[in-house]
């Protein structure tokens, strides 16, 4: 008995190729739309990070111009800027070695002038200031929130305007909000 061994002709498989690459195609889309979602989401946050850069900066930036005007800080000199800038113009007096400014003029100066570089490096910014603190009269601490806008879920669609209430929310991570006690 001998055993043969019968060749077989090619199978018709018309078509088969195309399927193949038709799924290839649609799971390299969805690969492909994960990535840019994730792109996007990078995006978002480095802004976010940018952001809370810069109002650190710029928080610290007050601290320091407190701790130079001592007195008008521990005075309270400080206590509620409230957005000074938001009227434009050259602010206050200015103060220089041969116009000097009293620890109010210079607060005045200092106040307007901080809260008017917050605009053009954040988006909408704002600078608000509170005195946390006061022992005999005299502000020892304060509270420095600096507001801007940004793309949040948890307001309204679009870059709303800030507003200090978004501040008083507890969670610290809160969007378009900056907070630090400051001691003079």
């Amino acid at each position: 008995m001998s055993l043969r061994t019968t060749a077989r002709g090619p199978v018709d498989q018309a078509g088969f190729t195309l399927l193949e690459a038709l799924v290839t195609l649609v799971i390299v889309s969805i690969g492909l739309l994960g990535i840019l979602g994730l792109q996007t989401v990078s995006i978002a946050n480095s802004q976010s990070s940018s952001a809370r850069s810069i109002a650190t900066v710029a928080a610290d930036n007050l601290a320091d111009r407190m701790r130079v005007n001592f007195i008008g800080a521990r005075d309270g000199e400080y206590d509620g800027i409230d957005h000074p800038s938001e009227g434009g113009g050259n602010g206050p007096k200015t103060c220089t070695v041969a116009s000097t400014c009293s620890p109010t003029q210079l607060a005045e100066r200092d106040a307007w002038e901080w809260d008017a570089a917050l605009d053009p490096a954040l988006p909408k910014g704002e600078g608000h200031v509170t005195c946390e603190e006061s022992v005999g009269g005299d502000c020892i601490t304060y509270r420095v929130s600096i507001l801007w806008s940004e793309r949040d879920p948890d307001r309204s669609a679009g870059v709303a305007d800030p507003e200090i209430s978004q501040c008083d929310n507890d969670d610290p991570m809160i969007s378009g909000c900056f907070q630090t006690v400051v001691r003079p």
